[in-house]
């Protein structure tokens, strides 16, 4: 399974297309997560490699067999549990136990290196920080994609991107104080398991923002938001009175997110608007169509 690239081929779009990629990138200490928009033939350059002898090493890697998945090309609701299941559950699981033993290892070798008090502090400012970028995420970019309106969401993508800025800055630091992950002559059990547990940490966290820097956000930012649902119209001048505002807000209580249904009425419903905005607060929009003499017309939607 092999590919011709020109050299000014893209970190990012030989990891995304060639998911083997990135065990080559690995060994040669590429970053391919957020540096995925920079050029091969630059970073070969900076590093001392030949472009031709990458793109063959990573021919090599190639499997006989189609096995790795190509998540460019896989549904965007498949990438988003891939990312939960794979990746989140896993940290939500490793954080906690790398944290307990950088606390333990720390505790009781401090006094012999003492490189291991500030890789406690950093160790306990990832599982921090991590988890918080987790959570907002789960709570909130990725239902928002879920819902088909990837294409909107510009401001937590800009969020989430930055935060990856800070986690590969952490991770160069945790290379730095385990001095590449070698491991002291006598070191403990404990000591082993956090040094293997961080290194791990960092390769999977390297894949895990890939997947997000180059495929998840472009895609669902390149996305087309679906059609809003159309509840139809209720013209209150046909309606009673007193079955006119329950009626309405029944109408609203029901409306998907991005739904929405039109208002028509003999005079200006600004009254009702009063009551939105009491009872409904931020959740409702409200947009004149047509503003008399005689016919008020007001699309009211759910956010």
């Amino acid at each position: 399974m092999t590919a011709t690239f020109p050299t000014t081929v893209t970190i990012g779009q030989l990891a995304t297309t060639q998911p083997w990629s990135t065990a080559v990138f690995h060994r040669h200490r590429i970053d391919f997560c957020c540096g995925g928009a920079r050029r091969l033939d630059e970073v070969c350059d900076e590093k001392g490699l030949q472009v031709a002898d990458v793109l063959a090493e990573i021919a090599r890697e190639a499997p006989a067999e189609a096995d790795f998945v190509r998540w460019d090309e896989a549904p965007l609701n498949e990438l988003i549990d891939h990312l939960q299941t794979f990746y989140h559950d896993r940290l939500w699981e490793e954080l906690p136990r790398l944290t307990h033993l950088a606390t333990k290892v720390a505790s009781v070798h401090g006094g012999r290196d003492a490189r291991l008090e500030a890789l406690r502090d950093l160790v306990v400012d990832i599982e921090t920080e991590l988890s918080e970028h987790m959570r907002k995420e789960e709570q909130v970019l990725f239902p928002w994609i879920h819902s088909g309106r990837g294409a909107s969401a510009h401001r937590p993508v800009q969020v989430m991107q930055h935060e990856h800025e800070e986690h590969g800055q952490k991770l160069q630091r945790l290379r730095e104080l385990t001095g590449d992950f070698q491991l002291p002559i006598g070191a403990c059990a404990s000591w082993t398991a956090l040094w293997h547990g961080l290194e791990r940490l960092e390769r999977e966290l390297h894949d895990h923002i890939h997947l997000e820097n180059n495929i998840l956000f472009p895609r669902a930012l390149a996305s087309r938001p679906p059609a809003e649902p159309d509840a139809g119209v209720i013209d209150v001048r046909t309606i009673p009175p007193w079955e006119r505002h329950p009626r309405i807000f029944q109408t609203f209580d029901q409306l998907s997110p991005g739904g929405h249904f039109t208002l028509v009425n003999d005079h200006d419903p600004r009254p009702l608007y009063s009551q939105f905005r009491m009872n409904r607060g931020p959740i409702f929009t409200w947009d004149y169509l047509e503003a008399g003499p005689e016919v008020w017309r007001v699309r009211i939607g759910r956010v």
